[in-house]
């Protein structure tokens, strides 16, 4: 990978360089969140409220009596947190293999900088960071007790909360028995007609249904099985890659699945915390932001002597906030 292997020891504003495909990921940029970068500080998103019916007959000449417009400005708040990653590598592990080779000699055989190896680590670190980026987002929660998911409060969690106290439309629970292929159509139909009219009135090719893995199968199976549509035999055989629900894209977050059984299962057997999730949208009502650009980004590969190790740290800043409730519809968290 090009983009990493000229990385050494360097920060400030540099940095992007490195930590762009944290925002280039196929699995972010699918989301279709606004993104603002350059997120250093807390910021504030301002959300005008509607504006309807000033319009009245005209009485003519003569003094007229004028009323408030009644234009409303709320806001809400980015507080961007600092995440950082740091972490060492000893040398010894490359003894004995076929990467010996591309070892230092003498006295910097420890010594990892500017080798093939420090390209190879960067290309397996950066991929970490990408990931832990997602899921930070996604699962992110402030009043988790574990540290993988303690540092703000992600995706999920200020919907949840929104459903709470912001009027966000609920579609409910979704149990596994919704999911089965007699039920999945109805399930995915409450949601649908639990938005709010101004949700409603959005295209439904701008809209997404983002689904774990378990929705986006389910729903899938249907229209591979639904002996009514001519055209399932041919997705049985060939598969389907992109499917929707009333002409609504449904956007498959795998990584919520894997780590909703990872981290959030509990008792014996173990059961999963909501783990059939959806959330029907328009993309860009949500925002995600970044720090990629600004002296608050660090990224360096270096040699410590006197810990005889090679370190390497990454730092960059994120935030999600969504801006209108009435344009959101939650069911399964």
């Amino acid at each position: 990978m090009a983009i990493i292997s000229s990385v050494v020891n360097f920060e400030g504003p540099d940095a992007g360089v490195f930590l762009k495909p944290v925002t280039e990921n196929p699995l972010i940029t699918q989301l279709g969140f606004e993104q603002i970068d350059d997120v250093v500080t807390d910021q504030y998103i301002y959300l005008n409220g509607e504006l309807d019916k000033i319009t009245k007959l005209r009485t003519g000449c003569g003094a007229k009596t004028d009323t408030d417009l009644g234009l409303s400005i709320t806001r809400k708040q980015l507080s961007p947190v600092n995440l950082e990653v740091f972490k060492s590598q000893c040398a010894d592990v490359f003894d004995n293999t076929v990467f010996r080779s591309a070892l230092k000699r003498g006295v910097d055989t420890a010594d990892l900088s500017d080798t093939e190896i420090q390209t190879m680590l960067l290309d397996f670190v950066n991929p970490v960071i990408t990931r832990d980026a997602l899921r930070i987002l996604l699962l992110a929660d402030t009043a988790d007790a574990d540290a993988d998911y303690s540092m703000m409060d992600g995706f999920y969690k200020k919907l949840a909360d929104g459903a709470t106290t912001d009027g966000i439309p609920d579609a409910g629970a979704i149990v596994d028995a919704d999911l089965t292929v007699a039920n999945i159509q109805g399930t995915l139909q409450a949601i649908y007609d639990a938005q709010d009219r101004k949700l409603r009135q959005v295209p439904d090719a701008e809209k997404r249904f983002y689904v774990t893995y378990s929705v986006y199968e389910a729903w899938k199976t249907w229209l591979q099985t639904n002996a009514a549509l001519e055209s399932a035999k041919t997705q049985l055989v060939n598969g389907l890659n992109d499917i929707t629900f009333q002409g609504v894209p449904l956007v498959r977050l795998d990584i919520v699945d894997e780590y909703l059984s990872a981290d959030f299962s509990t008792g014996s057997p173990a059961t999963i915390t909501n783990p059939h999730r959806v959330v029907l949208t328009k993309p860009d009502n949500h925002v995600l932001a970044l720090d990629t650009v600004s002296r608050y980004n660090e990224v360096r590969f270096w040699y410590s002597l006197d810990d005889d190790v090679n370190k390497f740290k990454a730092r960059y800043m994120m935030d999600y906030q969504y801006k209108y409730p009435e344009l959101i519809v939650v069911a399964g968290f």
